[in-house]
């Protein structure tokens, strides 16, 4: 089923980006019902009252963000002067090259600042929003799958039908011009952006969630509580279903049904997937229903609750980053919102 829905999508992509030209000037995230999170995300309002110490001195969070602002990138991390934030202050430009897009979409300089609680805790429950629910190790900003928009009850995904608007490395603006990314495609790069991502090595840290976990790349130790096992591939719980139950028409979201020129197959849309809690059990993937596991790793030493981008063969898998749900409770100030559903 993913290798039929892997090759859709590539000969789907090739047919829509004349169609896209128009309609992606409200593309996901990327759309109007982002531009009104922008501020929240950045928590310029809700957290005026949290200061800086100056000086960036906790590990590893510190020293996880780095970008060397060859393309106009420009970061800084620091630590609240009560000891419980990371603040991020980003303009959410990579250091690698961005673009070209489709439908003229052009991506600006931002003025953003996150919060990373610097203790964590485990309080399931609270939805991923739209806009920033993340940020990656460069200070680009990352969004959950959803592209923002819904179709007679299904959300679209953001990686199917916006894939076209996307770059080389899976970025691509929304309308306030703020460069984000949905899934990890940028590790296809990962030589040259100075990224470990094979099986020669553990995965680094790529970016943290508002919530306060790491996000790690694909590749961890087999053990997860066992530094000195083999490395190995993580991969998603998450299962295409048989078949669609989000869809209240047939012709317009049905299997049949396109949307932005692209046929609306198995997987098109966010509800057509499901986490598989046997599979889990089984050993036949690795991550829960948040795409996380509890893991030791190089900076964490004695464990921490981490989130995984999941890729294969070049290709991300849903949920990709973290999903349309956090596993501990974001910090306001990074928070957007839930979406309206």
């Amino acid at each position: 089923m993913m290798q039929k829905l892997l090759s859709l999508w590539s000969a789907a992509v090739i047919v829509a980006v004349l169609m896209m030209m128009v309609s992606m000037s409200t593309a996901c995230g990327c759309g109007d019902d982002d531009d009104d999170d922008d501020s929240s995300a950045g928590g310029d309002d809700d957290d005026d009252d949290i200061s800086s110490s100056g000086d960036c001195d906790v590990e590893p969070i510190c020293s996880a963000f780095f970008n060397d602002g060859g393309e106009g990138g420009e970061l800084n991390v620091a630590i609240d002067s009560e000891g419980e934030y990371a603040i991020v202050e980003t303009n959410s430009l990579a250091e690698h090259p961005m673009g070209p897009f489709a439908g003229g979409l052009e991506y600006s300089a931002q003025d953003l600042t996150f919060y990373i609680p610097l203790e964590p805790a485990g309080d399931p429950g609270t939805e991923t929003p739209l806009g920033p629910m993340a940020v990656a190790y460069n200070g680009v900003a990352l969004y959950n799958p959803w592209d923002a928009t819904e179709v007679d009850g299904c959300s679209a995904n953001a990686f199917y039908f916006r894939a076209v608007s996307f770059d080389d490395y899976g970025g691509h603006p929304q309308d306030s011009g703020q460069y984000h990314y949905h899934v990890g495609a940028f590790l296809n790069h990962a030589d040259d952006l100075g990224l470990e991502n094979s099986l020669s090595g553990h995965s680094p840290i790529l970016g943290y969630s508002f919530d306060g976990y790491p996000i790690y790349g694909p590749y961890g130790y087999s053990d997860p509580e066992n530094a000195d096992s083999p490395i190995q591939l993580l991969e998603s719980c998450y299962a295409i279903v048989d078949e669609r139950t989000c869809c209240t028409n047939d012709s317009t979201c049905g299997t049949d049904a396109e949307y932005l020129g692209l046929e609306a197959v198995l997987g098109a849309w966010i509800e057509d997937y499901e986490f598989d809690a046997g599979a889990l059990e089984d050993g036949d993937c690795d991550l829960n229903e948040y795409n996380m596991r509890f893991q030791v790793t190089p900076e964490y030493p004695e464990g921490t609750w981490a989130y995984i981008m999941t890729i294969k063969d070049g290709t991300p898998v849903y949920p990709y980053i973290i999903g349309m749900t956090y596993y501990g409770e974001p910090s306001e100030s990074g928070e957007g919102g839930p979406p309206a559903r």
